[in-house]
């Protein structure tokens, strides 16, 4: 059976950074659905009916196999408890086909692995190293910030992005 992978991301620039950097580093996923499970300001996976609605969408619509959903490590608890809490009140724990991946912190590690160890990054850290103070649609600039350094993000930095990538079959670049 050919693999068919989708990915639900919480928010519309954590889709971006899959479609214009992920999928660019990472040629061999370019097949990989990714959407962004949020509108307008929540961007948070909170809503059961909703993500179970974009995983079935993914099977039936895109014919995907294997389902990958990120979450931020919000309440910087254990990362395994946040997973089990997480599938459980989202209903997944039954669905072998459906993998939720905790992210260290938030996406914005995942760029700041370029740097450095980024576990415990945030996007105040990316803020930091980009010398941002704004505020205002901060996840966008420092996609763009991001995007222009042309840096490529190191999974040896990052434990999920690592996770991530071994999920996927892919080796760390």
């Amino acid at each position: 059976m050919n693999r068919k992978i989708g990915v639900i991301v919480e928010g519309p620039t954590d889709k971006d950074f899959f479609e214009k950097h992920i999928k660019k580093q990472y040629p061999s996923i370019k097949g990989i659905k990714v959407i962004s499970s949020a509108t307008g300001r929540n961007q948070k996976i909170r809503n059961k009916i909703k993500l179970n609605s974009r995983i079935k969408d993914l099977k039936d619509k895109n014919g995907c196999n294997e389902i990958y959903i990120l979450i931020d490590l919000d309440n910087k608890s254990c990362v395994v408890t946040e997973k089990k809490d997480f599938d459980s009140k989202m209903g997944l724990s039954s669905q072998s086909d459906v993998t939720t991946v905790v992210v260290s912190t938030e996406l914005e590690a995942w760029m700041m692995s370029a740097w450095q160890k980024s576990d415990n990054a945030t996007k105040e850290d990316l803020k930091k190293y980009f010398g941002l103070k704004s505020n205002t649609n901060i996840e966008e600039v420092l996609l763009q910030r991001f995007l222009a350094s042309k840096q490529n993000i190191d999974c040896n930095n990052n434990e999920s992005l690592r996770y991530f990538i071994e999920k996927l079959g892919l080796e760390c670049k």
